[in-house]
């Protein structure tokens, strides 16, 4: 079964990344199911993976502060398991920071980044779910809802 739903996980996130800039109401959705398996699991680094696209979402929307504070978390985890980006990630990761500290300010992002490091996994995990059941950033009520294959 873990099998089945962390490959499941990887497709929905795949299928979110995708999505992000033409459809992003369906790319939450999609990253929502991914960070519910992934998290049981304990597949951090896909975990990671959601954290930072529900944050580029939620910038993009408007929501700066909760982008900033995920990104922080973001960070920290990719930095905790050991992971690397690769030159165009952090270089998407760096443009997408500087437009959070652009939106919010110094001060205020500053606030939103370290918010982010107390935040603890679990914390970090229901703001992402929180954002991404948000009505000015989540799924777009017009959309036809995905039925979950699991």
């Amino acid at each position: 079964m873990h099998g089945f739903a962390r490959a499941e996980a990887d497709v929905l996130s795949g299928l979110a990344d995708l999505m992000r800039t033409t459809s992003p109401a369906r790319a939450l959705e999609y990253y929502r199911e991914s960070i519910e398996l992934t998290w049981e699991m304990g597949y951090l680094a896909l975990v990671a993976v959601c954290l930072r696209g529900i944050a580029a979402i939620a910038l993009a929307g408007g929501d700066a502060r909760d982008a900033a504070t995920l990104l922080e978390v973001f960070a920290g985890l990719v930095e905790r398991i050991g992971a690397s980006l690769s030159p165009v990630e952090k270089e998407d990761l760096d443009a997408t920071i500087a437009q959070a500290r652009e939106a919010l300010g110094n001060d205020a992002f500053d606030a939103a980044w370290a918010a982010g490091g107390g935040l603890s996994l679990d914390q970090a995990v229901e703001l992402s779910l929180t954002v991404t059941a948000s009505p000015t950033v989540g799924p777009d009520p017009t959309e036809p809802r995905r039925e979950s294959v699991s």
